[in-house]
């Protein structure tokens, strides 16, 4: 994307990838709610990815965005298939997006954060109760292409550069935190 000096992005650039990457079947809510988080991000209003000491490397929600952890894994837990999110009502963090290593790319990343978002859509940003959500492996003739967010990349390559540390109910694995736009107001 063009844009600045020191290789920063102008606004309508991030704009226009952001809105052509959002075109196909979603809400209009969620397609505001993803804008309003890639402006946010734009804008500087916090760090997209979170990488800090073991110890507080899990955070509680902020104004208007509630986090969600991303980990590489050898297996994932319930079989095949690009991603598992968990989500836990009664541990932090609440949300984790496990991405198979051997699979990890922009499009599982950008698949497995379509559907949280619709499962917060759903549920409500913080779990009711414990569940896992699941995508199985798909015939890749059959497959449509997805468009990835434009943030995905770099929020792999962050995840692949930290060393592995102990993730509460995962086990050791390498993992970074990352913010979404909360789903649901406090009023529902």
């Amino acid at each position: 994307m063009g844009g600045k000096s020191g290789g920063a992005a102008s606004w309508p650039s991030v704009h226009n990838a952001f809105t052509s990457a959002l075109r196909g079947p979603m809400s209009t809510k969620l397609r505001s709610a993803l804008l309003t988080f890639a402006s946010a991000s734009f804008l500087g209003a916090g760090p997209l990815v979170s990488q800090q000491s073991p110890a507080t490397s899990v955070q509680p929600a902020r104004a208007g965005r509630v986090p969600v952890t991303v980990a590489l894994v050898e297996r994932l837990p319930h079989g095949e298939g690009p991603f598992e999110i968990i989500r836990r009502a009664g541990s932090f963090p609440h949300d984790v997006i496990l991405l198979a290593r051997n699979a990890a790319g922009e499009e599982e990343l950008s698949e497995a954060i379509r559907t949280l978002l619709a499962a917060r859509h759903h549920a409500g940003d913080l779990p009711p109760r414990d569940a896992a959500f699941r995508v199985r492996p798909r015939n890749v003739q059959s497959r449509e292409p997805m468009r990835s967010f434009p943030w995905a990349a770099r929020v792999l390559r962050d995840v692949q550069g930290v060393a592995p540390q102990p993730l509460p109910g995962v086990g050791n694995v390498a993992f970074v935190q990352i913010w979404l736009p909360k789903q649901r107001s406090e009023s529902r």
